[in-house]
């Protein structure tokens, strides 16, 4: 059986004015930050979310995109992979799954709120993923240096579906 959350229980747009957030009725600013977007998988999830809450961060906004192994060996992909390379979309990596139920969990023990991206389908922006160094972002313009995981053309080549997790 699952929790079910009163309305005054859950974070949602605050009823005297929807441009602000409300948590257990009362207003709320939500204040947080991170070195990395995809927190459970960095080596020191525990330092990180300790840095926020020290802070007063009481919300982290958590991407579960695959990102590029070269660049971070650390990383963990949702599915196991079969012995061709490829991965079974049809079974759970148990590592992924118990790193996200830690970073869950020590969130929880923070008091913080957590925002899921589970897809990441507004970063393709007519760019492809390279290593290196990355383009500066452009003032003024919202995710200007945003970049693409896996990008277009792998995301489009269906003989690389077994690469995506």
């Amino acid at each position: 059986m699952s929790a079910t959350l009163s309305d005054t229980d859950r974070i949602q747009p605050w009823s005297s004015n929807p441009f602000f957030w409300q948590y257990k009725g009362k207003p709320v600013l939500l204040l947080g930050g991170s070195a990395k977007d995809c927190l459970y998988q960095i080596p020191n999830l525990q330092e990180e979310l300790d840095k926020i809450a020290a802070a007063g961060g009481n919300y982290v906004r958590c991407t579960t995109a695959c990102r590029n192994l070269e660049n971070q060996p650390y990383t963990v992909w949702p599915f196991l992979k079969n012995d061709d390379g490829l991965y079974d979309m049809n079974q759970w990596n148990p590592e992924w799954l118990d790193r996200f139920a830690t970073f869950l969990k020590i969130v929880d023990s923070h008091g913080m709120t957590m925002m899921p991206i589970l897809f990441d389908d507004c970063c393709f922006a007519g760019k492809q993923p390279y290593v290196g160094k990355q383009d500066d972002p452009v003032p003024g313009v919202h995710n200007s240096g945003w970049v693409p995981s896996p990008g277009s053309a792998i995301a489009g080549d269906t003989g690389r579906r077994g690469d995506l997790a």
